[in-house]
């Protein structure tokens, strides 16, 4: 009996110091941009054309998206891209590039300040031939009142045909915690060809987000206070 209830006080000082013992809450998340743009230069000879930016809606893919799991100090964002995540140049009259530019963007919300580390998954396929293909683009997060900001690009140049490409970028190394973070994603497909063709593709795209705990004290430092707590009303009840 004295063990059980030794347990439930433990709960209790833990409570009347404002401390939780529950993990981080899932995390609240409001998309922002989910466009595409097109674009693509033809060069002939000494003649060169530049045709107009097409807007691609919802890349990322459509409502309702993206799925989302939470497990302790871990949130996936797992997104479906469309087929119009893509770009293809074939029998090139001259030289034709093609250029693919999905921007995406969140903010996410948790209870309490934490440490953010951001990681995209992403993966697809490509074609190159005797063209050129490639993946690059630029990942920010930035506490939206504060300004602190980090900054990861990255890029890959595709050569070969008929295989598939992934990248696992990661922005992480704040140093102060902050309960908002802006994600933006800049994130470019290119595939150029001179009289020959080329594409590449975006499948998966999948954003993990790691916090370091959400505020919550340490399991060790939680069991330095609830002695602490213990052994002060301990000595309050012999007086």
């Amino acid at each position: 009996m004295k063990a059980v209830g030794a347990r439930y006080f433990l709960v209790g000082a833990l409570a009347v110091l404002g401390l939780s013992i529950a993990a981080q809450a899932n995390p609240t998340i409001v998309l922002g941009n989910n466009i595409g743009t097109l674009r693509e230069q033809v060069t002939v000879g000494s003649n060169t054309s530049f045709f107009d930016n097409e807007n691609i809606p919802t890349p990322y893919g459509a409502s309702p998206f993206p799925i989302i799991t939470t497990n302790a100090d871990t949130t996936t964002l797992i997104f479906s891209p469309t087929s119009a995540f893509q770009v293809d140049v074939v029998n090139a009259v001259g030289t034709d590039t093609k250029t693919f530019n999905g921007d995406l963007s969140f903010l996410v919300t948790f209870d309490s300040p934490i440490h953010l580390t951001t990681t995209v998954s992403e993966q697809g396929s490509y074609t190159a031939g005797n063209g050129v293909t490639s993946v690059s683009g630029l990942i920010t997060v930035t506490d939206p009142y504060s300004g602190d900001s980090r900054k990861t690009p990255f890029s890959d140049n595709l050569v070969g045909s008929g295989t598939t490409w992934q990248l696992t970028p990661m922005v992480t190394g704040f140093t102060t915690a902050h309960s908002t973070y802006l994600i933006s994603i800049d994130n470019l497909l290119t595939a150029q060809a001179t009289n020959s063709s080329a594409s590449v593709d975006k499948k998966e795209f999948i954003i993990t987000l790691t916090t370091d705990g959400g505020g919550v004290p340490e399991p060790a430092s939680l069991g330095i206070l609830a002695v602490g707590s213990l052994a002060l009303m301990a000595r309050r009840r012999r007086a």
